[in-house]
């Protein structure tokens, strides 16, 4: 049992660190003043906040959210999530990108695809932004191993 919580622990220090990295990063580029950050950037950024937020909930959760569940699942515990999974908010905003259009998420087995419209603010166009990665039961321990 105490092994189990130990785990637990490491994961959620774990993700602090990753999760205080990015906040320094994004701190960082908002702070520099020689170059604006273009929004295709500010976008990217989202992603990788979303994705590391997406690595949590199937760390935790040991699933990711289903397509009709999308992005609410971070904000939102899921009636459908079973009793004794782990949970907690990652999420208290709207998904939207920098145009203002919801980010859609798609999910098959253990991949994950988010997709920004772009500036013309129409999905399936050639402007249209993607960001995908694959999560699997040993990310974490690849990741971080004993650093925790």
């Amino acid at each position: 049992m105490k092994k189990g919580l130990l785990t637990g622990v490491k994961m959620l220090a774990g993700g602090v660190f990753v999760a205080c990295l990015f906040l320094l990063f994004v701190t960082f580029m908002t702070l520099e003043k020689r170059r604006p950050i273009d929004p295709i950037s500010i976008t990217d950024m989202e992603f990788q906040a979303i994705e590391l937020k997406l690595r949590a909930y199937f760390q935790f959760a040991g699933e990711l959210p289903s397509e009709d569940l999308g992005l609410n699942a971070l904000r939102e515990r899921p009636s459908s999530l079973e009793k004794g999974k782990h949970w907690f908010q990652t999420l208290r905003k709207d998904t939207s990108d920098i145009w203002g259009k919801e980010i859609r998420y798609e999910v098959s087995e253990k991949r994950v695809t988010l997709t920004s419209a772009g500036p013309d603010r129409m999905f399936e166009t050639v402007d249209d932004l993607n960001h995908l990665f694959a999560v699997d039961d040993g990310d974490w321990e690849e990741e971080f191993g004993d650093k925790f």
